[in-house]
């Protein structure tokens, strides 16, 4: 309690110290000559790896970093992974640019649904885990389906 505060204070400083190392990650992996929509699909493979070696992490993300919080229905977002969803829309921003998505959405949507989508699979994965069935997917699978989904929003 005198470290953190309670639990949101602990969460937040679980989430930040895990964004700091998951973005340092993405950021070594990208590379200017990459194309906005190669280099989204590069950014959630880091995610997918990270998580995948830390799976205590992996649950606090993807089952805690959405819960609401407290009277005033606040949905935890530490810093660290609003700078993830920022380079996400940045990315996609460059992908418009560039011709690798599309522009007939905004950024933010293409953003939003490609994150959730990618995310949602993670979480089915570690909600079956948890409940002693077997892994319905694999890291390769999910990224082959993350690839698919940013793949509907190529541009032409």
């Amino acid at each position: 309690m005198r470290l953190f505060g309670g639990k949101s204070g602990l969460l937040d400083a679980i989430f930040n110290d895990t964004w700091i190392l998951l973005n340092a990650e993405i950021s070594t992996r990208l590379h200017d000559e990459m194309n906005g929509r190669a280099a989204v699909q590069v950014a959630f493979g880091a995610i997918i790896e990270g998580l995948g070696r830390d799976p205590e992490a992996a649950i606090l993300f993807l089952f805690e970093g959405r819960r609401i919080r407290g009277r005033g229905a606040y949905v935890a977002a530490s810093q660290g992974s609003l700078e993830f969803f920022h380079l996400i829309r940045e990315l996609v921003g460059r992908g418009q640019r560039d011709g690798s998505f599309r522009t007939d959405l905004s950024d933010a949507a293409i953003s939003s649904a490609v994150i959730g989508a990618g995310e949602g699979m993670l979480r089915d994965r570690l909600n079956a885990v948890r409940n002693g069935l077997n892994a319905p997917f694999d890291d390769a699978v999910i990224a082959h389906a993350f690839a698919a989904a940013t793949e509907g929003f190529k541009g032409s």
